[in-house]
């Protein structure tokens, strides 16, 4: 979909493509001493973020999310 948007060829005989308004990404959160959130919490705060600006006609990607923490703190 995103290809067909940006004018790239889409290898298909037919298609019905929507548009998207926005796309928002959020796809790994790295670790840092000078931050002073946890992987976690800053997962939280992009997708937050997200949620907040996108709307019916946003094409939103998350992966990895919650993959920053550590198992026994993520069960909790």
């Amino acid at each position: 979909i995103i290809m067909s948007q940006i004018g790239s060829f889409i290898p298909a005989e037919s298609a019905r493509l929507g548009v998207f308004n926005k796309i928002f990404t959020r796809i790994q959160t790295r670790e840092s001493h000078a931050s002073q959130y946890s992987a976690f919490h800053t997962d939280l705060l992009q997708v937050k973020r997200i949620v907040d600006a996108a709307d019916d006609k946003s094409l939103v990607l998350i992966d990895e999310f919650g993959k920053g923490t550590v198992a026994e703190e993520g069960i909790a």
